[in-house]
């Protein structure tokens, strides 16, 4: 089974500070299989059902156009 992490990656204009709020180009907001970092939190579930839930939650962030 493969872990997905969710992020944002950069700006509109491709840059990582200054850009506005929003997911204006629909990419600044990805998800992508984990890779090993230094992440500052994870989250790891031992309820199959509630890390389905949580991950349809980080997917359906990553879609929204308001988030970013």
């Amino acid at each position: 089974m493969t872990a997905y992490i969710g992020q944002a990656s950069c700006d509109e204009r491709g840059k990582y500070v200054g850009g506005q709020a929003g997911n204006q180009t629909g990419t600044e907001l990805n998800t992508r299989a984990a890779y090993l970092y230094s992440w500052h939190t994870l989250i790891r579930f031992n309820d199959p059902g509630m890390a389905t839930k949580c991950g349809q939650a980080m997917a359906d962030a990553a879609a929204n156009m308001r988030i970013g």
